[in-house]
């Protein structure tokens, strides 16, 4: 199976159980819940551990999902800036945020 937009799919599935008008589900309970989800032994997903990195960032900081995805990313094997006007990027220790 061929996995084309996980990273989409986590955005959507966090921003429902994370919406005030829907599930409201405080961000460790997501977290927990899609790391149980995406650490079944048959998710053999590329970046599978940035994606769980990324929720690890989500429940412990006060940033969006979208961003913690991207500080993930950035954590792998360095590669330069953040390019972004968020500067919620900016709390997080080791990345270097780049206005556009």
């Amino acid at each position: 199976m061929r996995w084309y937009n996980i990273e989409g799919v986590l955005v959507e599935v966090v921003q429902v159980l994370s919406s005030r008008r829907r599930y409201y589900l405080p961000r460790a309970d997501i977290r927990d819940y899609l790391t149980g989800i995406l650490s079944f032994r048959g998710m053999d997903l590329p970046y599978k551990c940035t994606y769980l990195r990324a929720l690890e960032i989500y429940a412990q900081r006060n940033i969006d999902f979208v961003d913690a995805l991207a500080v993930a990313h950035m954590e792998r094997p360095y590669t330069g800036a953040i390019v972004s006007f968020d500067r919620d990027v900016d709390r997080i220790p080791g990345i270097t945020r780049r206005e556009p």
